[in-house]
C-alpha cells in the first residue's frame, strides 16, 4: 500500500512545487509592474508639486521685488534680473531634486530656462507633451534623451520629463482659464529604478517564501488527507442527521407563528374594524333612540287630553326610517368586506364606490377628524376580482392612516391627508394612494413588501399588512410600488392593474 501510494505523493509534490514557481512568478512580475506604475505617478505628482512651489516663490521673490521698482523684465539681456529668478527656481529645484526647469509661452518659445542659452528658442512642433499641456492637461513622460532640448547631452539617463499647464507664471490653472504658460521640469530616475529594482526583488522573494510555506502546508494536508476526510466525512454525516431533524422542527415552529402572526393581523383588522362599526352605528341609534323617547312622549300627552300633532310623529318615523337604512348601510359595507377569501372572479369593479366603503369603514373615533381623505372626483370602473380590491384597499389606506397617526403625535399640523389618483395609460390603470404621515427612507422601499418586515414598535404590527398587497396586486395580475421622499415627507402607494374596463 505504501509502495503504490509514495509515486502518487511524489508527482502531486513535483507539480506542485512547478505550479507554486510559476504563480510567484507571475505574481511578482504583475506587482512589480504595479509598484512601478504607482512610483512613477508619485514621481509626477512630486515634480507638479515642486513647480507650484516654484510659482510661489518667483511671485514672492523675484516679481513682487522687481515690480515695486517698476523695471522692465528681460532675462536674456539683464543678467541681475537672471540671476535673481535663477535663484529662486534653483533653490526649490535643488531641494526636491529638479534637474532643469524650463517656462514657456503659448507658442513654445522658451522665457525662462535653468540653462540660461536656451532662452529665446523654440520646442519643436513635433513635442506633444508641449502640445497636450496647451489643452490645460499635466502631461508627462519617460526619455531616454533630453528631447526636446537635449539636456542630458547625449547620456542614456533615464528623465522623467513633466508639463504642467498655468494660467500665469504665478497662477495655478484652475481648467476654466485660457492656458498662458507651460512649466516644464526633467527628473532623474536613476534613483526611482533603482527603487523598481528593489522593489521587484523584494516581492519576488516574498512570493517565492509565501509559495514555499504554502507549499509545506499543502504537502501536509495531503499527507493526511485520507485520514481527515474520513473523519470529516463522518462528522458532517452525523451534523447532516441532527441538521434535518432540527431542520423540521424548525420549520414546524416557523408554521406554527406565521399562523399565529397571521392571525394577529386578521384580529387588528377585525378590532379596527369593529371599532369603526361601533363609533359609526352609535350616531344613528341615539337618532333612533331619541326618536322613540319623542313618540313615547307624544303618545303620553294625548292619554292625558293633551292635543296629536300628526306632524311631529311622521318627522319621528321618517328620522328613525333613515337612520335605520343608515345603519343598514353599514352593516352591509361590512358584510362586503368579511366575504369569503379573495377569488379570481372576474367582474366590474367600481373602484370609486369601494373606496369610500373603505373610508367609512376606517373611521375609529374622533382622531379621524385630522385626517381628510379626498376621493377621486371621477368615477372609474375596472375588471377584477372585487372581494380581493377592498381587501387591498382597505389595507393601503389603513396604513396610510397608521402613518398619519404616528405623525400628528409628534407633529400636530399640519393636518392629516389622504389623497387618491386615478389615471388610465398604456392600457393600464393607476391608482395612487398618497399621505403626508411619517414616510420612509427611499432605500427601504423594497424592505417595506416583504413579510414580516415593519416600521412599527414592538406588539404594533406584524409586518404582514404591505405584504399581503403586495401578494393581492400580483394575484389581480398587477403591481404594487411604495415611493417616498424620506422621513417625514409622507409616502405614495401605487397600484397599478390591467385596464381591462372604462375609466370615466
Amino acid at each position: 500500500m505504501t509502495i503504490r501510494r509514495f509515486p502518487l505523493l511524489r508527482y502531486y509534490v513535483i507539480g506542485s512545487f512547478l505550479a507554486i514557481a510559476v504563480i510567484s512568478a507571475l505574481l511578482g512580475s504583475i506587482m512589480a509592474r504595479e509598484v512601478h506604475d504607482d512610483l512613477l505617478e508619485k514621481a509626477k505628482s512630486h515634480a507638479v508639486r515642486v513647480l507650484r512651489y516654484v510659482q510661489q516663490d518667483i511671485q514672492t521673490d523675484f516679481l513682487e521685488p522687481l515690480l515695486a521698482t517698476g523695471a522692465v523684465i528681460d532675462l536674456e539681456q539683464n543678467d541681475a534680473q537672471y540671476d535673481a529668478i535663477n535663484t529662486v527656481v534653483r533653490r526649490v529645484a535643488d531641494a526636491f531634486g529638479l534637474l532643469d526647469v524650463y517656462i514657456f509661452d503659448q507658442q513654445g518659445v522658451i522665457v525662462y530656462a535653468s540653462r540660461r542659452e536656451h532662452i529665446g528658442m523654440r520646442t519643436p512642433e513635433s513635442n506633444q507633451l508641449f502640445r497636450i499641456a496647451l489643452t490645460g492637461k499635466v502631461a508627462s513622460a519617460v526619455r531616454q534623451r533630453g528631447a526636446p532640448l537635449d539636456i542630458a547631452e547625449g547620456s542614456e539617463v533615464p528623465l522623467l520629463e513633466t508639463y504642467v499647464p498655468v494660467r500665469s507664471i504665478t497662477e495655478q490653472f484652475d481648467g476654466d482659464d485660457a492656458v498662458a504658460n507651460v512649466i516644464e521640469a526633467y527628473q532623474d530616475l536613476d534613483e526611482f529604478q533603482r527603487a523598481v529594482t528593489s522593489a521587484q526583488q523584494r516581492i519576488v522573494l516574498a512570493t517565492a517564501i509565501g509559495g514555499l510555506l504554502l507549499f509545506g502546508i499543502l504537502f501536509w494536508i495531503v499527507r493526511y488527507a485520507d485520514r481527515l476526510i474520513q473523519k470529516r466525512t463522518d462528522e458532517l454525516l452525523s451534523s447532516n442527521l441532527r441538521l434535518t431533524e432540527l431542520s423540521k422542527d424548525l420549520e414546524m415552529e416557523v408554521d406554527r407563528r406565521t399562523k399565529q402572526l397571521i392571525q394577529q393581523e386578521k384580529l387588528a383588522s377585525l378590532g379596527t374594524l369593529a371599532a369603526g362599526l361601533a363609533h359609526e352605528l352609535n350616531n344613528p341609534l341615539a337618532t333612533v333612540s331619541a326618536s322613540a323617547q319623542g313618540l313615547r312622549s307624544r303618545l303620553q300627552s294625548s292619554k292625558k287630553g293633551e292635543p296629536f300633532d300628526s306632524d311631529d310623529v311622521e318627522e319621528y318615523v321618517d328620522l328613525i326610517i333613515d337612520e335605520s337604512f343608515r345603519v343598514k348601510e353599514i352593516t352591509r359595507s361590512l358584510l362586503d368586506f368579511s366575504r369569503q377569501q379573495p377569488g379570481d372572479r372576474v367582474e366590474p369593479i367600481d373602484a370609486s364606490k369601494i373606496l369610500a366603503e373603505a373610508t367609512t369603514l376606517l373611521r375609529v373615533g374622533p382622531d379621524l377628524d385630522e385626517i381628510d381623505v379626498v376621493l377621486p372626483e371621477s368615477q372609474f370602473i375596472f375588471s377584477g376580482d372585487a372581494t380581493t380590491f377592498r381587501q387591498l384597499s382597505f389595507n393601503v389606506m389603513k396604513n396610510a392612516m397608521d402613518s398619519i397617526r404616528e405623525r400628528l403625535a409628534d407633529q400636530p399640523t399640519p393636518r392629516g391627508r389622504i389623497r387618491w389618483f386615478a389615471q388610465q395609460k398604456d392600457g393600464e390603470l393607476e391608482l395612487s394612494c398618497q399621505d403626508n404621515g411619517v414616510g420612509f427612507p427611499p432605500e427601504r422601499a423594497s424592505e417595506l413588501v416583504e413579510p414580516f418586515f415593519t416600521t412599527k414598535s414592538p406588539g404594533s404590527g406584524t409586518g404582514l399588512g404591505l405584504a399581503l398587497c403586495h401578494s393581492m396586486a400580483s394575484r389581480m395580475g398587477g403591481r404594487l410600488e411604495l415611493s417616498s421622499d424620506g422621513i417625514g415627507c409622507g409616502a405614495t402607494v401605487r397600484l397599478t392593474v390591467p385596464a381591462n374596463g372604462d375609466l370615466s
